[in-house]
């Protein structure tokens, strides 16, 4: 049973700036939420992308602070996690309806598709996809990754087929190869790239088309297939017959649970393969989507390598399976609490 919610504010720094069209923002900010029950504490997070997400911090703060104030005690009512339609669902930021429903499914995890058979044996250990920023020139900080990404587009081309294939050369044949091109090529450049590149490592490339029109000639050229990430994002976005999308890009906190659940089951009726996907959250929620992908896309690493940018931990230990140098761990102390809701004062005494 939910007692009340304590909202709190956080930011840590980062080891590289996020660069998002506003320009260099060095740290990452967001909200926790403390669910209290009489079990305990659960923890669910809030954390908006600068230049990905459409709501800004401050704004999902406003909603999140509004809803708290007036629909804390119709939170406490909920019997389980599928009752969220009733308050959550398509009324909210993404962000926000994401941290409401991470918290909601910890409070209620039985009975619904993300939870733990436990009469299963375990599953195997899900390797995640490592994320290559810089330099290739540390091969070996991948070595637990049977999967790496890797952007291109953002160089003149013969600069990304360079780059890309000096990390083939250096990864080996059973180093497994994504691109992520951001809409930044024309067909003629996708051609001329896969021209000079081996294609035989290669997973698939996300969104390497500015022109979404070009995709109707992709399987006639016989390249690795492509995939979506920002069109996911948008929220009419649908899976339809699309010959040569190998997988879709989901990202929990840009569009929310529920409505990445949703896409995760559309993948799988259309023979598509579901990524998981981070946006830069801490690694409460690092944990929370890599048990999610370990639960629905256990053939799928999922692409949480941002791990790597944060400087400390929150809340919880970072669990990815990975190269994971030693960190510090901030928990509720190193938080600045915005409110309670929902609790009496006895109740707030003893957290």
């Amino acid at each position: 049973m939910l007692d009340g919610v304590t909202l709190f504010r956080y930011r840590f720094a980062l080891t590289r700036p996020l660069i998002p069209d506003a320009g260099s923002v060095p740290y990452r900010e967001g909200l926790l939420l403390q669910w209290h029950t009489g079990k305990g504490e659960l923890w669910s997070e809030v954390c908006p992308l600068p230049g990905f997400s459409r709501e800004s911090l401050c704004e999902a703060q406003n909603q999140l602070v509004g809803f708290l104030d007036t629909r804390v005690t119709d939170l406490t009512k909920l019997s389980g996690f599928e009752d969220r339609n009733k308050l959550v669902i398509g009324r909210l930021y993404p962000s926000v309806q994401f941290g409401l429903e991470m918290g909601l499914f910890r409070l209620f995890d039985s009975g619904t598709e993300l939870s733990t058979d436990t009469a299963s044996p375990p599953a195997p250990v899900l390797p995640v996809a490592g994320l290559i920023t810089g330099p290739i020139d540390h091969p070996q900080n991948y070595q637990m990754n049977p999967v790496v990404k890797i952007k291109v587009g953002r160089l003149p081309l013969n600069g990304d087929i360079d780059r890309v294939g000096s990390l083939l050369e250096q990864s080996g044949p059973e180093k497994t190869i994504r691109l992520d091109a951001n809409q930044c090529w024309t067909l003629d450049q996708v051609s001329h790239f896969f021209s000079l590149v081996p294609r035989e490592q290669i997973e698939f490339i996300e969104e390497p088309l500015k022109d979404r029109s070009g995709y109707r000639h992709w399987q006639t050229a016989q390249w690795p297939g492509f995939a979506f990430d920002e069109q996911v994002q948008h929220p009419d976005f649908s899976i339809r017959p699309c010959p040569g999308l190998s997988a879709i890009v989901v990202k929990p906190m840009l569009i929310g649970l529920g409505r990445s659940l949703d896409l995760v089951r559309q993948a799988r009726q259309n023979g598509v393969r579901a990524i998981i996907s981070s946006s830069y959250e801490s690694s409460l929620t690092l944990n929370f989507l890599y048990d999610m992908a370990t639960r629905l896309t256990p053939d799928s690493p999922p692409g949480l390598g941002t791990f790597q940018d944060n400087t400390c931990d929150l809340i919880e230990p970072c669990r990815l399976p990975a190269n994971l140098p030693p960190r510090p761990l901030a928990d509720a102390s190193h938080l600045e609490k915005v409110a309670d809701y929902g609790l009496i004062k006895s109740d707030v005494e003893r957290s």
